[in-house]
C-alpha cells in the first residue's frame, strides 16, 4: 500500500497542472472582460449606472488554449493512471512470489524436521 501511494504521488507530480491553471485563469479573465457590466460613472454631473464593456477579448483563442491544455492534462492523467495500474499489478505479483517462497521454505522446514 505504501508503495502504491508513493508511486501515485510521484505520478501526480508529473501532471502539467500549472499549464492548465494558467489556461483557466486566462479564460476567466477574457470572459470577464468580454461581459458587459455596470459601472458607476458620472452622467452629465448627475451620476448613475451606465452599462460599459471593455475591449473585446479573443474568447475563441482563450477557449482553444484551455481545451488544448485540458486535453494534454487528460491524456497525461490517463497514461499516469495506466502506469499506476501496471505498478500495482507488478507489486502484487512480487508480493505473491514472496509469500509462496516463505510458504515453501516453511513447508520444507516442517518436512525436514518431521513435523509435517
Amino acid at each position: 500500500m505504501f508503495t502504491t501511494c508513493e508511486t501515485w504521488i510521484k505520478l501526480l507530480d508529473d501532471l502539467p497542472t500549472r499549464d492548465l491553471e494558467e489556461a483557466i485563469e486566462g479564460l476567466i479573465a477574457d470572459t470577464s472582460r468580454s461581459i458587459p457590466h455596470q459601472d458607476k460613472v458620472p452622467n452629465d454631473g448627475k451620476g448613475g449606472d451606465v452599462l460599459t464593456s471593455h475591449a473585446p477579448a479573443d474568447l475563441q483563442s482563450s477557449l482553444l488554449r484551455f481545451l488544448e491544455k485540458f486535453e494534454a492534462f487528460s491524456e497525461i492523467s490517463v497514461q499516469r493512471y495506466i502506469d499506476l495500474q501496471n505498478n500495482v499489478s507488478a507489486a502484487k505479483e512480487r508480493i505473491g512470489e514472496r509469500i509462496q517462497l516463505v510458504l515453501h521454505a516453511n513447508y520444507v522446514t516442517l518436512v525436514n524436521t518431521g513435523t509435517a
